[in-house]
């Protein structure tokens, strides 16, 4: 959330976003007036910043007007390879929106 210590209030959410709290935004329709539904996510626990930025991918990002094409084939690339085993992902996500 802002340094400045006010309240983001994300469309159907009840309660405002405190400061300090993480999140985690779509980098390419952040500052556009119209966004797809579901650009940002706010999680109330860190380790759930992995589950913020799936769901960011697999709903936002599919019907970004923004999204620029050579990173929606890039996906599309990566998506087709399969998942990597060996690195802990949640762990990974939980650790670097620590720092």
């Amino acid at each position: 959330a802002d340094a400045d210590g006010s309240g983001y209030v994300a469309k159907g959410r009840q309660t405002p976003i405190t400061s300090g709290r993480v999140g985690i935004r779509c980098r390419y329709c952040k500052h556009a007036t119209k966004r797809a539904t579901q650009s940002t996510s706010f999680p109330k626990q860190i380790d759930k910043i992995y589950s913020a930025a799936s769901m960011i991918q697999c709903r936002h990002f599919p019907n970004c007007a923004h999204l620029p094409k050579e990173v929606r084939d890039k996906m599309a690339r990566l998506k087709k390879q399969g998942k990597n085993g060996s690195v802990n992902m949640q762990k990974y996500w939980a650790e670097s929106a620590s720092e």
